[in-house]
């Protein structure tokens, strides 16, 4: 991950297929959780998309034999990032909340902004720009509470789908939005996310 923080994937790759041999033998299932999702997310940045799939499910199906709701929402999120790209919305948002239902679970904060940005993203591209809007701001307070930013990789992404939703709504309805979801709590802001509680409610 470190090196695909540098723009060196191909090297972060070869790093992640030894780190995946080396947890098969350690037969840890959350070793392994953690190391395919790793790997499925170099092979994601390098746009193998078959491969980075079948690392990510595996990772998933490894995380929930652990039990670990925190291990699983990574490899969930990244799973509808491929399905995002891939214009596959509804399948994006289904893996997406069942991210943001786990992460509820054991009250975590950076993986909840950043499967609550990606979730923002494919609200953006089914057009509910508002609710888009007011997330982008809810995982904004969320990720300076533990100092976190969106990573470079994701970043294209996040950018584009701000200017979308910035171009629809106007500048200051989009800040409106924005800054309401911004003042959402963890709970609130994850309950908005699913559905839970009514749009009318942040305008």
């Amino acid at each position: 991950m470190v090196r695909l923080g540098e723009g060196a994937a191909a090297a972060g790759c070869s790093l992640g297929e030894q780190a995946v041999t080396l947890a098969r033998k350690a037969a840890d299932a959350f070793c392994l959780t953690i190391a395919l999702a790793s790997y499925g997310v170099v092979l994601l940045a390098l746009e193998r998309y078959d491969e980075s799939r079948a690392a990510l499910e595996e990772s998933v199906a490894r995380g929930r034999e652990a039990g670990d709701a925190w291990a699983v929402a990574l490899p969930l999120r990244n799973l509808a990032i491929i399905a995002y790209r891939q214009q596959d919305y509804r399948t994006a948002r289904t893996l997406l909340e069942e991210s943001l239902h786990g992460l509820r679970a054991v009250g975590e904060k950076w993986f909840l902004s950043r499967s609550m940005e990606t979730l923002a993203e494919v609200m953006t591209a089914a057009g509910e720009y508002e609710r888009a809007a007011h997330l982008f701001g809810a995982a904004e307070t969320l990720r300076e509470a533990v100092g976190a930013s969106v990573l470079a990789f994701y970043q294209p992404d996040y950018e584009r789908a701000i200017g979308m939703a910035r171009t629809a709504l106007g500048q200051q309805r989009c800040e409106s939005c924005w800054t309401a979801g911004r003042a959402l709590s963890p709970d609130e802001a994850v309950a908005y996310a699913l559905g839970e509680s009514s749009p009318s409610m942040r305008q």
